[in-house]
């Protein structure tokens, strides 16, 4: 099965049920117990007092205005037998997975506390009314009437039942009604069987001389079978102790189910969970509860003789009411970092505090749900809003929050129609002492309704008081500039620097770079490495930003450093200046020739031209910059300088121009690049471009034509 732990129960318990207590008795609780009292939920026709003479059994009712729980009284004085039961309503159904969690409290009597509590599953034939014996046997037990036969001892017991007892006296003397702990659990304990079973109880005999004849006689006393003891506890010391539930019901035919009870898993103070709390689980016949339904009545017995103690129940989760959960994610927004236990932000982070509420089921709507949240004084809290499932909000403001404690309440309640909610408050970090690191504990943190109470546990962080990490450029400087040659990569050095602590030379570093407002990636775009020499309170640091990610002109770098223990530095900032290129018709063939033709006394358009022809513009100057190429043609002659009766013509895919009667432009163009190359003659389709016409009064022959180009820089279009 699971085990119970303490975090399952701090973002949410199925089944909590708030309201008006509704017992056949009340009493007042002592005000300094009230006072010191951990959250619980208010109760409503959920429990009622057994139904027999003297039962001690009462409740105190929370006041109507507060916030606080009602208190269940078990027992206050000596000789008392104190028990209270579910209704049927809210039995234990034994089919299903279940949680529950509560508060018990026995006094501040110490070694002289008695007898202790037991939280009891029964199906008895006394059904509401049921009850067992006094001291030792805590109100559950059989009583010990120095019988040879352990079944008269059961019979007195409640039966049909399972009981986990809180024992804060050891009976350990070897005589009838006084031995329950004879070889058991040391100290004060906590232990489990069935009351109603001979088999729980240990028979011991013994010879005693009886006045007035001295005759020897067999007498008896009997001990308990202590199952899955939890020993040496210091339960009667004035302290609230947390015990958390966890039924794992039979399965697969099966008829044992598995109950897990975590004891003193939670703090009373803050709330949090404590690690390491002492756990054990029982397996539990349901055979033995004859219960045809499988479902149980369900509560707390206890009692005292000689020695007594006040004893409380605050009730924090019943099942089968509600099933909810809330969780927090705590983010920095200046880091993008999720904030763990441990942590460390800078004074000035921006802050995220997410609640994410979710109703998982249950028999009622989550109701009257109020954000219940202590806040420490070093968040500045800016704005805040309430964001439900079908998207409509609810805003909180500076004034929900007193003394930074927020309470807030919902306008809606969450159930199987409008299952979830999310709580998100945003501010900033705040140290004003200089080199100090002060602690962030935020607790008792807890989303309460009328019928559930969730509580969340917000990890511990640390603010500093200013940044503890410096990154500084080579020069100790916080800026600089740098004249980058064309084509030539850019190197940035400096330091990382600690005003307290060491530097360690670790990879897990973060590096933020951004160029000209763009985020490049290490090692995919840019190159960091750190000098292995560097010892001390400071690294030394080299950033290699490739040519290809410079233009012309300045170019804009911010960088910044977030180390291990999740430090962020401040931004060093570099203006890299890149000198403006050159416009120039970069290659053009020295001779090139168009297709040969055959004259035939027929005028022929468009003769093509063969494979070398090569015209490229190179402009580097920037994008933006524009250019036109223009051509011009000399008439073609022969190698006599006889003149051939043909035009040399731009088709620029609508119509010739002829490069010997005008000066053409056969490109404008604008850059899209800082280094923007363009191949003409290579984007020229066959039947555009530079072409030959041939008239019909040509002449056979080898002929030759001389190409002006002409590039000139003309101004950018607006």
């Amino acid at each position: 099965m699971k085990p119970l732990l303490g975090g399952l129960l701090l973002v949410g318990l199925s089944g909590l049920f708030l309201g008006t207590m509704g017992l056949s008795a009340s009493a007042e609780v002592n005000q300094a117990i009230r006072d010191s009292a951990p959250h619980g939920i208010r109760l409503h026709n959920i429990f009622e007092t057994a139904n027999f003479d003297g039962n001690s059994a009462q409740v105190s009712p929370a006041p109507a205005d507060s916030d606080q729980a009602d208190i269940v009284n078990i027992t206050q004085k000596q000789y008392q037998l104190g028990a209270i039961w579910s209704k049927p309503n809210f039995k234990f159904d034994l089919k299903k997975d279940a949680k529950a969690s509560m508060w018990l409290y026995f006094g501040d009597r110490g070694i002289n506390a008695g007898d202790g509590m037991a939280l009891v599953l029964h199906n008895s034939k006394d059904g509401i009314n049921a009850r067992g014996n006094d001291g030792e046997a805590l109100g559950v037990w059989g009583k010990d009437t120095d019988n040879s036969n352990p079944q008269s001892v059961a019979d007195s017991a409640i039966d049909k039942s399972w009981a986990l007892e809180f024992d804060t006296h050891g009976n350990i003397e070897q005589k009838f009604n006084d031995a329950y702990d004879f070889r058991g659990p040391t100290g004060m304990h906590i232990a489990e069987n069935y009351p109603g079973d001979s088999a729980s109880y240990v028979p011991h005999g013994y010879t005693d001389f009886p006045l007035p004849w001295f005759i020897p006689t067999t007498r008896y006393y009997y001990s308990l079978t202590h199952k899955q003891s939890i020993q040496n506890l210091y339960l009667a010391n004035g302290q609230w102790h947390h015990l958390s539930l966890q039924w794992e019901a039979p399965k697969n035919g099966s008829r044992e189910g598995s109950m897990t009870y975590t004891f003193d898993d939670k703090d009373p103070k803050t709330g949090r969970i404590k690690t390491n709390a002492p756990q054990r689980t029982a397996k539990i016949d349901c055979d033995k509860f004859h219960s045809a339904d499988d479902k149980v009545y369900w509560g707390f017995t206890g009692a005292t003789g000689d020695s007594y103690e006040q004893a409380y129940v605050i009730f924090e989760g019943v099942p089968d009411v509600v099933d909810a959960r809330a969780t927090l994610n705590l983010k920095n927004l200046t880091t993008k970092q999720d904030i763990k236990d441990g942590a460390q932000v800078t004074t000035g982070d921006k802050l995220q505090y997410e609640y994410d509420l979710k109703y998982l089921s249950g028999q009622q709507a989550w109701s009257k749900i109020q954000a219940d949240l202590p806040l420490d004084a070093h968040f500045k809290f800016e704005s805040g809003v309430l964001t439900y499932a079908d998207g409509h909000t609810q805003e909180v403001t500076a004034a929900d929050i007193q003394s930074n404690h927020l309470k807030f309440k919902f306008n809606d309640d969450l159930s199987i129609n409008n299952t979830h909610a999310t709580l998100t408050l945003t501010g900033v970090a705040e140290n004003a002492q200089p080199d100090t690191v002060v602690t962030v504990q935020q607790v008792n943190q807890a989303f309460r309704g009328l019928n559930q109470i969730i509580s969340v546990d917000a990890p511990d962080f640390h603010i500093s008081g200013q940044r503890l990490v410096h990154l500084l450029l080579t020069g100790d400087q916080v800026s600089s500039h740098q004249d980058i040659e064309r084509r030539h990569n850019a190197l940035i050095t400096g330091r990382l620097f600690y005003r307290l602590g060491k530097w360690e030379n670790k990879a897990a570093d973060q590096i933020t770079v951004k160029l000209n407002n763009q985020l490049l990636t290490i090692p995919d775009q840019l190159k960091w490495s750190w000098d292995d020499s560097a010892t001390g309170n400071s690294g030394k640091f080299n950033l290699v930003v490739p040519w290809h990610y410079l233009h012309n002109g300045d170019n804009q770098l911010s960088l910044s450093v977030t180390d291990q223990t999740a430090q962020r530095s401040n931004e060093v900032h570099v203006t890299m200046t890149v000198p403006r290129g050159a416009l120039t018709l970069s290659k053009v063939a020295m001779q090139s020739a168009f297709q040969s033709v055959a004259v035939n006394g027929q005028p022929q358009r468009h003769i093509g031209r063969q494979a070398d022809w090569q015209v490229v513009v190179d402009d580097e100057r920037g994008t933006g910059s524009r250019w036109q190429l223009q051509a011009h043609a000399t008439q073609p002659v022969d190698s006599h300088q006889r003149p051939l009766n043909v035009d040399v013509v731009f088709n620029n895919g609508l119509q010739d121009q002829s490069l010997i009667r005008d000066n053409v432009i056969v490109m404008d163009h604008e850059a899209t690049t800082d280094d923007d190359e363009q191949h003409i003659a290579a984007q020229w389709a066959p039947k555009q471009g530079v072409l030959l016409n041939v008239s019909s009064g040509a002449v056979p022959g080898n002929y030759q034509t001389t190409i002006h180009w002409t590039l000139n820089d003309v101004p950018t279009t607006e």
